[in-house]
């Protein structure tokens, strides 16, 4: 991704991890959490901000990813892991649909 040192995920059978560093410094993440139905997005050092998509998640702050640069690097983490986890499974496949869904106004 980009001229990052280092991009991942890490994915399990109950979430997804994906981050970007650049050199020594986590620039990006967002975890997939499919029990609870839930994304965490975190941008530099910043307050994790957690976006529910389904009944089991109960905090929806989509309105804090509220700059350019968080909307940048919370579109290029979802690309990241839309291309990525190929899991056939009907619950994953349910978090990538909600997390491919999810716009910006500019």
């Amino acid at each position: 991704m980009d001229n990052f040192t280092h991009s991942g995920l890490y994915a399990g059978s109950n979430a997804a991890h994906i981050h970007l560093i650049d050199g020594d410094t986590m620039i990006g993440q967002l975890t997939l959490d499919y029990p609870y139905d839930s994304f965490y997005f975190k941008f530099m050092n910043e307050p994790w901000i957690i976006i529910s998509y389904g009944q089991k998640g109960d905090k929806n702050e989509l309105d804090k990813i509220n700059t350019c640069e968080k909307r940048n690097m919370f579109d290029r983490l979802r690309k990241f892991a839309a291309k990525t986890i190929d899991d056939k499974d009907s619950v994953v496949q349910n978090a990538l649909y909600h997390l491919s869904n999810i716009c910006f106004v500019y």
